[in-house]
């Protein structure tokens, strides 16, 4: 799959995760705002009640304040008839009658103070002014002070009642004359206030038979058109409900003595009536008349603010929701990249590989599919001889040309190091795909000057049950690719169900190899190697049994190839090597006799770096003869890795090191060898001398082959030796040295120290 239509099937994945958490985010911003509303819807009820309840406080205040200032007027009318009454002689002047109505008018908030003697005469605060019709009032007074409101009797020009206060003025228990103090009813509201609701309210006074005795705001609120509150008050205010019913209402409500207010709709608001009795007038009530939507501007910078505050927190959650869905999504993405994508190469890993492949296989029923496991042969040593950075380079590249290889209907991932695995349409061309693919990838790296055989190792395995699970797939296709053989030619493998046996026994030595190393069960055995013409030993060679503590010997056909794929096998060529060195010390210590003793060193070990430094300093550190160690390499080592055998080679030579190639003859190049190599024994394949005795021609070719030898300085060595007539053969062309069966067995170390190793005298 390409990498753009990775991305978006890794943005498919965590969207759906991401939508999960918006919608979250979402819910919780809803939460939140629904919380809000209720929470201002409850404030702006809370503070409605608050203005419902100061309003009715204010009214009942301001009713007592009427109270008060009435009863202020009755007190300094009592008080200046006691005065005139204190008088025995009452022979005041008209002119002290007059500044003393003048100062309790001015005393007080009546608006004139008359006195009326018992012969007629009367006196006024306003000296040139005198009100008629008071004497009828006479009658009804008392000495506690009579309270009368008439307003037919009294008029100050501003159309309302008025009221007058009247005291019988006595001397020695003799009526003198009548004190009566006068005032507007408009003057009882006089020191009242709404405070905050004073421009939105208007303030009556009523009787007990609901005639309106004083007001306020008129000029403001309206004109009043007659003095009946139930009649014209309703009236204007355009209630819409059945007035006889409200009027009954407000009746009922005025009579029961206590503070309170009414709500009626009107046509065009709704309006709320506060009512509070007046104490000292009976059946009068102060009341004031408050319309709704006043109440609602009083509420509109609270509700503004409280909205403000909503929008400001959905603002704040909804940057929040957005800076936290960000974050979530770039971190999710990375995970996912984390999850999914190989962090080196950016390609699927097989996480990814195993959820892409099922929905694939599950999308294309009719398609056949191949799971190919694929890799670099030999790659470490690639990584060894180019460093990290270049075989990281190659393994971009590698990822470069399968993603280009590959269609929407195919899969792959890098599964580790330089191991690949792939999900490909089985058409018959997989092999030449995967030539062509490697073909590619070596012309790239050449232009990155990585000048190394780029030759992929692959693994077939051919889906036949969709509902497998993927990564039993993926293990089937690697079991194929791990039995393709190091040294062959074919590097495809296709999985067969024997591969799965030869597993489980791989696994088991693998599992056991590192203990078993490190409680010595690897021991070397020796192999003499004979002079036939002379009939003595002249050398040995080394060979390792895995010999666990039951005694029970595990052959090295068992592990050996075990070894060399999983790269073991240095660790064994370096412990043989010493062990050899070891016993080589000991041998010398003793006094004994030495012989030569070849060690076989694998090619994965020419790979290293710093596998001469190694070899010497093994040699150094037993203080061992280099005459006495020889370094057998395998034939097939040169020609696969020719240059970096014959540089190795060029390197052990300069330090005086003895060579020797094994299995000469088991390949197809062999001749060359005797020109570019600089060894020093030649060891012929068994394989190459069984057929030279079933052929005459092979025993020339030998026989030219032994001359060659000769003719360059080397030593032959004819393995594989079982009969005295191959012995025979051997030395009628001029090969004299031999090993095998015939000449003994390999034998144990202790077997052979006290069978050749004998102490020189």
């Amino acid at each position: 799959m390409p990498k753009q239509e990775r991305r978006r099937d890794y943005s498919l994945q965590w969207n759906r995760k991401t939508t999960l958490l918006l919608s979250g985010c979402l819910v919780l911003l809803l939460t939140c705002l629904i919380i809000c509303l209720v929470h201002v819807y409850g404030l702006l009820n809370t503070y409605r009640r608050f203005v419902d309840s100061s309003i009715v406080g204010q009214t009942q205040l301001d009713a007592e304040l009427v109270s008060a200032n009435l009863d202020t007027n009755i007190q300094v009318i009592r008080s200046t008839a006691e005065q005139l009454q204190q008088n025995e002689n009452y022979d005041m002047d008209e002119q002290q009658i007059y500044k003393l109505l003048v100062g309790v008018r001015n005393k007080s908030n009546l608006d004139r103070v008359v006195l009326i003697m018992k012969d007629g005469t009367s006196y006024s605060s306003e000296r040139y002014s005198t009100m008629s019709g008071l004497e009828e009032l006479i009658p009804s007074a008392s000495e506690d002070g009579t309270v009368v409101v008439a307003k037919t009797y009294f008029d100050f020009g501003d159309g309302m009642a008025s009221y007058c206060i009247m005291l019988p003025v006595i001397h020695r228990g003799i009526i003198r004359g009548y004190l009566f103090g006068l005032s507007s009813t408009t003057g009882m509201l006089d020191g009242t206030d709404m405070d905050t609701y004073s421009q939105i309210s208007r303030s009556y006074v009523i009787n007990e038979k609901g005639t309106i005795m004083a007001i306020s705001n008129s000029d403001v609120m309206f004109v009043l058109q007659n003095d009946d509150f139930y009649t014209d008050v309703l009236k204007d205010l355009s209630v819409n409900e059945d007035r006889d019913m409200m009027e009954g209402q407000l009746r009922k409500s005025f009579s029961e003595k206590d503070a309170g207010f009414l709500t009626f709709n009107a046509k065009d608001d709704d309006w709320k009536i506060y009512y509070a009795p007046i104490d000292d007038l009976k059946g009068w009530i102060y009341i004031n008349v408050v319309r709704d939507s006043a109440v609602n501007a009083l509420l509109r910078s609270i509700k503004v603010e409280s909205f403000l505050s909503i929008l400001s927190v959905i603002l704040l959650m909804l940057l929040l929701c957005f800076l936290v869905g960000r974050f979530v999504m770039s971190e999710q993405h990375e995970m996912l990249k984390l999850a999914f994508e190989d962090s080196l190469t950016q390609a699927p890993n097989e996480r990814y590989f195993q959820t892409h492949a099922a929905k694939l296989l599950k999308d294309y029923p009719d398609i056949a599919y191949r799971v190919v496991s694929f890799d670099i042969q030999n790659f470490r040593y690639l990584n060894e001889s180019y460093g990290h950075m270049k075989a990281d380079d190659l393994l971009r590249i590698m990822v470069k040309h399968v993603e280009k290889e590959l269609s929407v209907r195919e899969t792959y991932a890098r599964i580790g190091a330089d191991r690949f695995v792939a999900l490909l349409v089985d058409d018959g061309r997989t092999g030449e795909r995967i030539l062509h693919m490697e073909e590619r990838i070596a012309r790239s790296a050449n232009e990155e000057m990585i000048n190394y055989p780029i030759k992929m190792k692959c693994g077939f395995y051919e889906v036949s049950d969709r509902k497998e699970n993927i990564a039993a797939m993926i293990d089937k296709a690697n079991l194929a690719r791990k039995s393709v053989p190091s040294q062959g030619k074919d590097l495809i493998a296709i999985y067969e169900d024997r591969l799965m046996e030869e597993t489980r026994r791989r696994e088991f030595i693998e599992s056991k190899m590192e203990m078993a190393l490190i409680a010595g069960e690897f021991v070397p055995y020796l192999q003499p190697k004979w002079d036939m013409k002379n009939d003595h030993i002249i050398a040995a060679e080394a060979l390792v049994r895995w010999k666990q503590n039951t005694n029970e010997i595990i052959p090295p056909g068992d592990f050996i190839s075990i070894f060399e794929n999983n790269g073991f096998i240095e660790k064994i060529d370096f412990y043989m090597l010493e062990q050899i060195c070891k016993y080589l010390r000991r041998m010398l210590d003793e006094g004994r006799e030495v012989y030569p003793i070849s060690v076989n060193q694998s090619r994965y070990l020419l790979h290293d770096p710093n596998y001469t430094l190694n070899v010497q300093q093994i040699l150094l550190k037993y203080r061992i003869p280099k005459s006495l160690i020889e370094l057998e390499l395998t034939e097939t080592v040169f020609f696969q890795e020719r240059e970096r055998m014959l540089e190795v080679m060029e390197e052990l030579k300069r330090m005086n090191m003895d060579l020797s190639i094994d299995d000469f003859g088991s390949g197809f190049s062999s001749l060359n060898l005797l020109r570019d190599m600089p060894f020093d024994v030649l060891k012929i394949d068994r394989g190459f001398l069984n057929e030279t005795n079933a052929s005459e021609t092979g025993k020339f070719i030998l026989k030219k082959i032994v001359e060659m030898a000769d003719g360059l300085g080397v030593r032959v060595i004819c393995e594989g030796v079982e009969t005295r007539e191959q012995a025979e053969m051997l030395m009628e062309i001029g090969c004299n040295y031999a090993q095998g069966y015939l000449y003994s067995r390999p034998i144990s170390m202790d077997e052979f120290i006290e069978k050749y190793n004998t102490i020189q005298s």
